[in-house]
């Protein structure tokens, strides 16, 4: 009984002292001149002598409904993944990215029919032939379902991929390399990554402010600026777009915005002289209805509702992961990195 409260003692002390050595976020009153000045300071500058990051995932589900006289029915696109990435670009000899993927799409319904349908178009009276070239140019021959579980290691300019990739139900497994960039190439990337200057002035500051909210924040020496789309902005800003399009003389469609959930849409730019990381996170559950006059007798009404769940978060002081393996752990790669024999056997 002694050794566990000794171990509870420890361990609450650790977690006093690691949350005493985060910086306080502090709210500060800054004037619109005084961000536009402190933002326009800021360069984005990559030298490579820091740990690149970068982490996001995606939930998303976007339903079309279908027209009432419509034998077609709903389509549904689905896509969930996550991505990460960590970049060490100090020397060429050294450099090592990793990127590891789990993504996947897939979409169900019959979508040829429902464009058809949305067109005006009656399927019947195409052949196969027209089919196969309307999908071609409207750029719809892609896979209905894919997925992708993989990893990719750059080291020293040599990409190894190791990856399994399904579409419409053909799996693929890709173990291979190739070489990707030279040393001369690399040196040349890192010369254009100089230091560049954001060019903010105070009316950018005040057209942002009419569609989002901005706080800023000090925490330890470094700033912090917090940028969030409340849904009234969010349908102020849908509105004012719409009212610019009949500004245009263009057809401008009837909107109807229903929230059926959470709605939270931000973004944080953390820096001193250079950033040193950008978030960004949304979520919503959104019914959307809209109608459209497109002329000669054709109106457009579509329902869509709309679950997102987003987050993304680039570091430019990360760190990377442990125990990643050298070049010589992938002897058994086979080489070439030529992606067309991927396959595309959408199904008719």
């Amino acid at each position: 009984m002694k050794k566990f409260f000794s171990f509870l003692v420890l361990v609450l002390v650790s977690v006093f002292l690691v949350s005493c050595g985060e910086p306080k976020k502090e709210e500060i009153q800054l004037s619109n001149q005084e961000v536009a000045t402190m933002a326009s300071a800021v360069s984005v500058s990559v030298d490579g002598k820091d740990v690149i990051s970068l982490e996001s995932n995606l939930d998303l589900k976007v339903v079309l409904k279908g027209a009432e006289d419509s034998e077609v029915g709903d389509i549904e696109l689905i896509a969930k993944g996550e991505v990460a990435m960590y970049a060490d670009l100090d020397e060429f000899s050294s450099s090592y990215i990793y990127v590891k993927v789990d993504a996947k799409y897939e979409i169900n319904g019959n979508l040829e029919g429902f464009i058809f349908s949305l067109m005006g178009i009656d399927e019947s009276e195409l052949t196969e032939e027209d089919k196969a070239n309307f999908l071609a140019m409207m750029n719809l021959d892609f896979p209905r379902n894919a997925s992708v579980v993989g990893k990719v290691y750059v080291i020293a300019g040599v990409a190894y991929v190791d990856a399994t990739i399904i579409t419409d139900g053909v799996e693929l497994k890709v173990k291979r390399y190739e070489e990707v960039f030279s040393e001369e190439e690399f040196n040349e990337w890192k010369e254009e990554l100089d230091s560049e200057k954001i060019e903010i002035s105070e009316m950018d500051i005040e057209e942002l402010l009419e569609v989002a909210n901005l706080k800023t924040y000090k925490v330890g020496d470094a700033n912090l600026f917090e940028i969030s789309l409340t849904k009234e902005k969010f349908e102020e800003a849908i509105l004012a777009a719409i009212e610019e399009a009949e500004d245009y003389d263009a057809a401008a469609p009837d909107f109807t915005i229903t929230h059926n959930g959470p709605f939270d849409v931000k973004l944080s730019v953390k820096f001193q002289e250079t950033i040193e990381e950008v978030k960004a996170a949304a979520k919503m559950d959104l019914g959307i209805e809209f109608a459209m006059d497109m002329g000669g007798g054709m109106n457009l009404q579509q329902e869509i509702s709309v679950t997102n769940d987003f987050a993304f978060e680039l570091n430019f002081k990360g760190k990377m992961p442990k125990g990643l393996p050298k070049a010589e752990d992938m002897k058994d790669y086979a080489y070439g990195l030529d992606f067309d024999f991927l396959p595309n056997n959408r199904v008719q």
